[in-house]
């Protein structure tokens, strides 16, 4: 996450007093758009993005005189209050940053009852600045509940940093050639309807491969899932949209604690295999198929305790996880994640009662 630097964007608001804000942002976030948010009030606003702000696991924080500020790994996304209206701005270092905050904002505006109309700088292109036409390599099963795809793509180099989560893009009905999305003159992303709608769902990148210009990402096989379904069928050197990098990021410090149910498995595994062989900690995860277990490569100085889940009592792993802490409260990271409803009350044990941050915790509902 950026520092605060000196450098100040100046925002104009039209109020009977011309009324001009300058917020502080940092030097690298050149990229910007903003929008006018007049049918809602300015409470609701409040209210609606310090809820959207909880459930990708970061803070809506009050920067005084009717400016917030939501502190994103990737840029800013910033309310200004003024007159009887709230101007969004949202901020980034890069083109590709500033889109996926554009993207995941155009997914969750609509349910509050409106549709953005943003101005600023972010380039006009063809295809959306993060969006990759990709080709699957390899599939393979690693076992009763994980499908392993392999992708590569031209420009797949972006991905092969810290970032955790992508999203993978396929046609949502079998058999039919993909129509990719693509961006309007009012940089709103046109994606295809009907029979050619494309599903675009989040995962983890597991392993890179650098030389080989391929990424792998683990599928759970949900009974039910589509892009379960999909991982089955899918043959080496079709075609698939890649989108990202999406967030998360690869924490590191002394000592660490983990909880997950098994869709977290491929995020914990991924961390995990990059930490300093003197990092320690605990890891407990949960599944429900008997088989769901991996190998993983832990720091000599973590432990790991797996445990099968009889029902839906996600709220167990919490339990976990609050015993350890109070056992011996001296964890520098938290890293949670599994079912939104046990993540809200992760949230309120470890940032509410005990201080944890944005900073050195990340705990997200995987589930839906």
């Amino acid at each position: 996450m950026g520092k605060e630097g000196s450098a100040r964007a100046l925002l104009k608001f039209s109020s009977k007093k011309k009324l001009v804000l300058s917020l502080m942002v940092s030097q690298e976030y050149s990229c910007f758009l903003q929008t006018d948010i007049c049918n809602l009030s300015q409470q609701k606003v409040l209210d609606l993005f310090k809820e959207l702000a909880i459930s990708h696991g970061f803070t809506l924080d009050d920067l005084g005189e009717g400016l917030f500020r939501i502190k994103t790994i990737v840029g800013d996304i910033d309310l200004a209050q003024v007159d009887e209206r709230t101007e969004l701005r949202i901020s980034s270092a890069r083109p590709q940053e500033l889109y996926y905050l554009k993207e995941s904002l155009d997914e969750d505006l609509p349910g509050f009852g409106f549709e953005p109309i943003w101005r600023g700088n972010l380039p006009l292109t063809q295809r959306p600045p993060t969006f990759s036409v990709a080709q699957v390599v390899s599939t393979e099963q690693i076992n009763d509940v994980f499908m392993r795809i392999r992708v590569k793509a031209d420009d797949v180099e972006r991905f092969f940093k810290d970032h955790m989560h992508f999203r993978v893009i396929y046609p949502k009905v079998t058999g039919t050639t993909p129509v990719w999305p693509y961006m309007n003159e009012a940089r709103r992303t046109i994606w295809p309807s009907g029979d050619q709608e494309l599903l675009k769902p989040i995962y983890t990148i597991r392993q890179i491969d650098e030389v080989n210009r391929t990424f792998d990402f683990d599928v759970y096989l949900h009974d039910d899932g589509p892009t379960a379904e999909w991982s089955k069928r899918v043959q080496s050197g079709e075609e698939c949209g890649l989108i990202g990098p999406a967030g998360g990021w690869m924490p590191v410090a002394d000592k660490m604690l983990f909880a997950g149910d098994e869709t977290a498995i491929p995020a914990i595994a991924r961390i995990l295999e990059n930490l300093p062989a003197s990092t320690a900690g605990h890891v407990f995860i949960s599944h429900a198929h008997p088989n769901a277990r991996v190998d993983l490569k832990l720091p000599a100085h973590m432990t790991l305790e797996w445990s099968q889940r009889p029902d839906e009592n996600y709220d167990a792993l919490l339990h976990s996880a609050k015993v350890a802490w109070e056992e011996t409260p001296d964890y520098d990271f938290i890293w949670f994640a599994t079912h939104k409803n046990t993540v809200r009350k992760a949230r309120q044990y470890f940032i509410g009662e005990h201080g944890f941050t944005n900073d050195n915790s990340y705990i997200v509902g995987f589930w839906v």
